[in-house]
Parts: structure tokens; sequence; C-alpha cells
């Protein structure tokens, strides 16, 4: 007996599982879910009822082989006729008005099909290369974990939080360039093949209806808007001609059958739709992948994205006597170190599926972890490499904060002091050919053993000089010693200017 398979058990792979957000939902559940909708309503019309309706000749109506006719129709060249043009009866269709738009009729649900199968593809390659090839982080069972777990109260739920918190702090240990672990940046890869997959589909309807033209659909609805009482489509005819042979007693009849293609009405709107579709998909997928992107190369995106998943400050440090600029550097290393890429990625899908009061629950835990530490390590004091670590980073963030000052101080001081004069420039351009040539030319080989001594302490009396100079000039050995408070010339007189300009009240 003929049975057909469990639908449910058929579909439960395009389920929206919980790793996936708005965009992903759209690509690997709607979108698949609307084209097997297409495919049930076009497939059914064609395969189980009568997806075409031919008129010929009336003595061919009571013929047995009428239905051969029209079998052979559905499946077989079909051609149109424009401005009721003259038709010229060919077994080949080429009448001279060509068949452009005939072929995809009876492959409409197969396309769909294969559209299904390639929305799925950039999930399934992601879901089997973190399996194969990512860091071994269930982050799935972590999400699955919140979502049971924003049910629960008390001790219970509490300790739950706690046990996310911890497996968010492993995370750190197996973190590799930029931050992030390889499941994170495979995420990242699937995103942008679903916005190359969008664009890909684009083409891909417009080979399969408009042989490459990608403006169809604006056609097709400049065509619909300025000529809504015509019932002929530019790439959906409804009437189609099929030239049929019949063989009888060894002589070959051939007849001409005028079709209607009743679906094309109702495949245009789906096509039509579909366009608008995944243009939309197209957009939104490119979004989403330069977010995910920017999350694992860009640190501010990164702290304004993870604002959104963690408390207030005022509950992270409710319980902390810190002063204000403590804050302010303990939350970008919190956010950079102990939650990183992977970690705004989960608490961003547990915010998702089970709500942002069990994220910011975990997000507190986590930040209390990490300011626990910070307490054991001040208690227990800093070892030898963890103050060098520390006096590195004092010493770079001071010259960071103080390197612009100084860039513009030495650009000033090359620009007067080190720069060659413009008039001696020929002279030493020159020299320093004469020396190049010297050079080329083998001539220093000719040089004795005495004026090869002299040219080399001249040399170096004019270095030694010329760096004693510059201590001289300094008071200093090594650059200048520019006190706190200094201000420039250049400075001065624009504060002046500006001074000016406000007392004559402009």
């Amino acid at each position: 007996m003929l049975s057909f398979p469990d639908l449910s058990a058929l579909l439960k792979g395009v389920n929206s599982d919980h790793l996936e957000d708005m965009g992903d939902r759209l690509n690997f559940y709607i979108t698949i879910y609307l084209l097997l909708f297409f495919t049930i309503v076009t497939g059914s019309k064609q395969h189980f009822g009568q997806p075409i309706s031919c008129m010929g000749p009336a003595e061919m109506h009571a013929d047995p082989w009428m239905q051969y006719f029209l079998d052979f129709c559905y499946v077989g060249p079909k051609y149109l006729v424009k401005d009721h043009s003259t038709v010229t009866r060919s077994l080949s269709g080429a009448s001279g008005v060509g068949n452009a738009g005939m072929e995809f009729y009876q492959w409409v649900p197969y396309l769909l099909i294969l559209q299904v199968i390639i929305f799925y593809m950039p999930k399934a390659c992601w879901q089997s290369a973190s399996h194969n090839y990512g860091n071994g982080l269930d982050m799935e069972t972590f999400v699955k974990g919140a979502v049971k777990n924003h049910i629960e109260y008390g001790q219970k739920r509490r300790s739950k939080v706690r046990a996310m918190a911890n497996f968010l702090t492993d995370t750190n240990k197996i973190r590799g360039i930029l931050g992030c672990s390889r499941d994170s940046k495979l995420y990242t890869i699937m995103k942008w093949s679903c916005a190359l997959n969008a664009l890909g589909q684009l083409f891909f309807m417009s080979w399969f209806i408009a042989d490459w033209n990608i403006n169809w659909a604006y056609e097709l609805f400049d065509h619909l808007y300025y000529e809504k009482t015509s019932t002929e489509s530019p790439y959906f005819p409804r009437v189609a001609f099929c030239d049929v042979s019949k063989l009888e007693m060894g002589q070959a009849h051939n007849y001409t059958f005028q079709c209607v293609l009743m679906f094309n009405f109702v495949n245009e709107k789906i096509f039509l739709f579909l366009y608008i579709w995944v243009i939309f998909l197209l957009v939104v997928n490119v979004i989403s992948a330069m977010r995910q992107t920017l999350i694992l190369i860009c640190p501010p995106f990164r702290i304004w994205i993870a604002q959104f998943v963690l408390p207030p400050s005022s509950v992270l440090f409710r319980s902390l006597s810190w002063t204000p600029a403590q804050s302010s550097t303990l939350i970008p290393y919190f956010i950079h170190n102990s939650l990183g890429c992977d970690g705004i990625f989960l608490l961003e899908a547990v915010s998702n599926h089970s709500g942002r009061i069990i994220a910011r629950e975990i997000a507190a835990e986590l930040f209390n972890i990490l300011v626990k530490k910070r307490h054991e390590m001040s208690a227990r004091g800093l070892g030898f490499f963890e103050k060098i670590a520390n006096l590195t980073g004092v010493l770079y963030r001071h010259q960071a904060a103080q390197w612009p000052r100084r860039f513009a101080l030495l650009k000033g001081v090359y620009n007067k002091e080190l720069a060659f004069p413009s008039s001696q420039m020929p002279a030493v351009k020159a020299d320093a050919m004469k020396v190049l040539n010297a050079i080329q030319s083998g001539a220093y080989r000719q040089l004795t053993v005495g004026e090869a001594l002299v040219y080399t302490a001249v040399a170096l009396e004019i270095t030694f000089w010329f760096f004693l100079g510059e201590m001289i000039g300094r008071r200093h050995i090594f650059g200048y010693l520019v006190p706190s408070d200094y201000v420039s010339c250049d400075t001065k007189k624009i504060v002046k200017a500006q001074k000016e300009i406000e007392a004559r009240g402009y």
C-alpha cells in the first residue's frame, strides 16, 4: 500500500535551533517552509491535476489519442504566437516566433525543491564544520540549558547560572586569533555564505525564467501595472502552441494545438514574491554578516553590542567600592578578556531564546568571577612576570597618551633643525653621486691604508660632533626634556588670536 513519509520527521532538520538569530530563522526556517509550500501548491496541480488544456481540430476531440496529445504538449516543445501571426506548423517548434519562456513550465516544482536544498546548505555546512573542525564548544547545549533555566528559581537557578558562567570562563582557554574560537569564526563564515546564497538565488531565478535578464521582475511589474487588462505575460505566458504528429497507415499527420498554461498565472505571482523576498533576505544577510564580522575584528563595536546583554554598571558595581576610573577600565577588560566574541555570541543567543533577564544574570555572575580573581591576585601579590606585564601596560598607556603631543613636537623639530636646506641640496646630491660612482666603479679599492684611515676618521669626527652638538643644544643626552606644562609658540599665537577675537566681541 502506498504510504506518505512523516512530514514532521522529514522537516525536523530545518527547524530553528537555539544558536540562530532572526536572520538565520528567515533563511533556514521561514524561507524553507515557504518554498516547500509553493512546491506542494505547484506540484500537486502538475502531478495530480490537469496542468495543461489544449484545443485542436474538431475531429480530434473524440480521438482516443487526445490524452496522448495533451501529455505530449505538456512535456514537449511549445511556442508563442504574438500579434495573431500566422502559425507555421513545425514539429521542432521553429515557427519563427520563438519559444522563450516555455521550457520551465513543467520544471517549476523541481526548481523550488532545488532552492530549498541550496538555502539549507549554509546551515548544513556550518553544523558539519563546527562538529569536525570547531573547538568542541557545545554552544547549543549551553543555550538550551539557559532556556530551561529561565523557569527555575531559588538556589537551583543560582547554581545553574554559576555553572554557565564557569563554562564561559573555560572558553578563554581555547581562543585563537582575534580572541575568538573557531566556532565563532565558522558562524561568521556561515553568515557571509547566506548573503552569497541570496545573491546567487537572484541570478539563478533570472537564468531559469528570463535567460539571465536580472531585470525580469521589474519588467513584469511594469507590464502588470500598465497593462492591467492584458492576458499575456512577457515571462509567464498563458497561451502557447504545440505541434504534434500522428502516424496513420504509414503516413504522418501533423496538427497544431492551442494550449492554455493555466498555472502560469500562479507561477507568475509565486516568483514575483520570491524575487522580492530574496532581495529582502540579501539585505538582512549582508547587515547580519557585517555586524558579526565587526564583533570579531572591531573592539569598540564589541563594547557597544555588549551593552545590550550586560546589566547596568550600577548592578555590576553595587557590592564593590571601586572608583569611577577603576570601573571604566574594568568594563572593557571584562568584555574583551572574560566575554570575548564567544561570550557575546552566546549571551545574545540566550537573550534571543530565553529572555534578557537570564542573559544578564549569567553576565553578572561571570563579572563576579572576574572580580574575585582580581581580589585573589591582589591578596597573594603579583609574581615577577606579572609585575613586568603590569609595568609594560602602564608604560604603554602613558606613552600612547603622550604620543600625539610628542609627535607634533618631533615634526616641528624636524622641519626646523633636521630638514636639508634647499640651497645646499644640489651640492649634497653631487657629493652623494660621487660616492655612489666610486663604489660602483671600485675606485675605493685604489685607496691606500693611510687614505682610508683618514677618510674614516673624518666621517667619524663629523658624526660625533653632530651628535655632541645636538646634546649641547638640547642640554640632554637623549631627546628633549620637555616640561609637562610646555606650550609651543604656535599654540600661544593661536590662543592669543582667539582672545583678541573674543575681546572685540565677534
